[in-house]
């Protein structure tokens, strides 16, 4: 998969999502410097070789629609180590938390200080190092609503499912768009044996923030407690 930085940065990354050793690694395969004058040429060369290695490869056992819905179905509970890859190149690391359906925490680890705490239909962003309360946004407005929705339904005509093989990863790529979304998300699953490995949700300016989880664990016990958003402003000692 190639994310290219915004067209005001001098870089051309490419990452992709590895598996060795049952542990995923998002790897930096690529670096091109592009000066102004062929800037352009280098964002189309590499836009073909991405489009090239990237076309659906025809298989029998190809993973269906039904199959990503109930797989994320099954799953009560998830916990995972993220690293996340921001649309400037920068990183962060955290963990994140769902308890389906419409509960989960995303908790950023030093240096970054945000806290998310998705519960029922809203999404609460802390920041640990603010005197003030959480920003609250509509829950269907975030990434979040497609992986904690109560009824999934992934047969609208808004999300289509690409199988992508190459020498070193098979992976299942779920895009989907709506009207309550500003940009598009990007599920990302590993096939054989099938596992949610991370997102990408490509902002309304087409910037591109890829998360991926680490280390998961599903259908443990969580506490319900880490997602109470009154307990965690009591926490950080906000009215």
């Amino acid at each position: 998969m190639y994310f290219p930085y915004p067209r005001n940065y001098n870089l051309l990354l490419d990452y992709r999502i590895t598996h060795n050793a049952g542990r995923q690694e998002i790897n930096i395969i690529g670096k091109l410097s592009l000066n102004e004058t062929c800037k352009q040429i280098g964002y189309l060369l590499f836009g073909f070789f991405a489009l090239s290695i990237n076309l659906p490869a025809q298989t029998e056992d190809k993973p269906t629609l039904q199959d990503l819905e109930t797989y994320l179905e099954e799953i009560d509970t998830l916990y995972s180590e993220i690293l996340q890859i921001n649309y400037d190149g920068s990183r962060s690391e955290g963990k994140l938390y769902l308890d389906r359906p419409l509960r989960a925490r995303l908790e950023y680890s030093p240096p970054d200080t945000g806290i998310l705490i998705a519960h029922s239909g809203s999404v609460a962003v802390f920041d640990k190092n603010s005197n003030t309360g959480p920003t609250f946004y509509p829950l269907r407005h975030t990434p979040f609503f497609h992986l904690l929705k109560r009824d999934l339904d992934f047969t609208d005509s808004d999300i289509v499912l690409d199988h992508l093989i190459g020498t070193d990863y098979n992976e299942l790529h779920l895009r989907i768009t709506s009207q309550h979304l500003k940009g598009r998300l990007e599920l990302v699953f590993q096939n054989d044996p099938l596992l949610l490995v991370g997102w990408v949700f490509v902002d309304e300016f087409e910037n591109r923030t890829m998360v991926q989880l680490l280390d998961i664990k599903s259908n443990i016990k969580i506490d319900p407690r880490f997602f109470n958003i009154e307990l965690q402003k009591d926490l950080l000692n906000l009215d």
